[in-house]
């Protein structure tokens, strides 16, 4: 350490010109759950001397924990040798505060209106479907039958697009599942759905078995749009998602032998949806489709910082 601004000192309650501010002052405040990773980057930087950008959490002089993101950049003389690091820390603990307390209502909100679906709707209409499906028994050889068998047919459809639903408010709350488990459970509705094609799943070796957070739910939600999709629209009788490293990038495969579409088919909302997500976490989207021959959609994701640290 070579000069620490008065701000320093403000912020974190050390002061900037005292003894404690040693070589070794940096890797005591980490904070214990976030020493490995901030450190790996450290490492990774000081080999590449490529700039420092990370977010973690400092234990101040009165333990308060403060979250800092700090940045810096190596700075070299007209020979281009390193002579040190020049950065700065930015106190964004408000940022995170409010971060975090949105995640919660957001969550609460997710959970209540997905157990209200649930617990509420699908239940009337399961108990509609049936009522009628009994007056169906009383009106046999009229014309009433067939108005009410259509009707019967469009709340069991309404139930099942609702059942997915349901299903896709809960991904979320699975964030901190490794994301082999997340799209196995993914796998196993889709199937349950649709018993008249095969759904299968493939894990390669060294796929990470570690929660992915924000990247492993887009990614499975990716999964599920892919796989709805495939159900209701290719007439596939085998559909295949796969896992894979290649080159320290994710790489998601979703396949079906289905009847495919041509380049003049338009894009609907799904595949919008699928690309957003996309972008959202970095990632590359990319559909492969020909008439009468199938659909490949191939995601490559960089693998979040979390587990690189």
């Amino acid at each position: 350490m070579t000069y620490m601004s008065p701000q320093y000192e403000t912020m974190l309650g050390y002061p900037a010109e005292s003894e404690v501010i040693d070589e070794e002052h940096w890797l005591r405040t980490l904070h214990p759950e976030d020493r490995e990773r901030v450190m790996a980057e450290e490492v990774r930087t000081d080999e590449t001397g490529e700039p420092f950008k990370i977010e973690y959490r400092i234990i101040a002089a009165d333990g308060r924990i403060v979250w800092v993101r700090d940045e810096a950049t190596l700075v070299r003389d007209e020979q281009e040798r390193p002579l040190y690091w020049l950065g700065v820390q930015y106190n964004i603990t408000e940022r995170k505060r409010a971060e975090e307390a949105l995640r919660e209502v957001r969550e609460i909100e997710r959970s209540r209106l997905a157990r209200d679906l649930h617990d509420g709707v699908l239940q009337d209409l399961s108990y509609t479907t049936a009522a009628m499906g009994l007056v169906m028994l009383q009106v046999e050889d009229t014309k009433l039958k067939e108005q009410l068998q259509a009707a019967v047919d469009a709340l069991r459809r309404g139930a099942r697009s609702l059942r997915e639903v349901v299903n896709d408010l809960r991904l979320e709350d699975e964030e901190d599942r490794p994301l082999p488990a997340i799209v196995e459970s993914v796998v196993r509705r889709n199937q349950i759905m649709v018993r008249v094609s095969e759904i299968r799943l493939e894990v390669e070796a060294g796929f990470p078995s570690v929660p992915l957070g924000e990247t492993g739910t887009q990614i499975s939600r990716i999964i599920q749009e892919a796989l709805t999709n495939a159900r209701r629209h290719s007439g596939a009788k085998r559909i295949s998602v796969s896992l894979k490293m290649d080159e320290g990038d994710l790489l998601v495969e979703v396949s079906d032998n289905g009847r495919g579409f041509g380049p003049e088919a338009p894009p609907g909302v799904g595949v919008g949806s699928m690309r957003e997500r996309a972008a959202l976490i970095g990632g590359d989207l990319e559909m492969d489709s020909e008439s009468g021959r199938g659909t490949d959609v191939r995601l490559r994701v960089p693998l979040p910082q979390r587990v690189l640290g």
